[in-house]
């Protein structure tokens, strides 16, 4: 699991179902899937509103790919974040959702 700062690693520990499951399915997907997978011809057809939200840091899915998706929907940025901002910076998150369910 990736965290910007350590201490938030050690307290996801305390939260159930901290991503520890993830196991082989990833590793097919990033080995086999992933190699082929791109869609990205197809987001300018999404129909439903849509957000982008990412962590500056996050390493499974880096930043820079979610800025060029945000380049044809809407994106927010954690900047305190690795792959977890709804854990990593909770309230900011919060308010993120709050704000786009409206």
């Amino acid at each position: 699991m990736s965290f910007y700062r350590e201490e938030n690693l050690e307290k996801s520990y305390t939260k159930p179902d901290s991503g520890l499951t993830v196991g082989e399915r990833l590793t097919y997907f990033r080995k086999v899937e992933c190699q082929t997978y791109d869609l990205r011809d197809e987001l300018p057809n999404v129909q439903v509103p849509a957000y982008i939200y990412a962590g500056k840091y996050d390493a499974q899915c880096p930043h820079k790919f979610c800025v060029e998706i945000a380049e044809l929907l809407p994106q927010a940025t954690f900047e305190e974040s690795n792959h977890y901002p709804f854990f990593e910076e909770e309230e900011k998150f919060k308010i993120m959702v709050k704000e786009t369910a409206r």
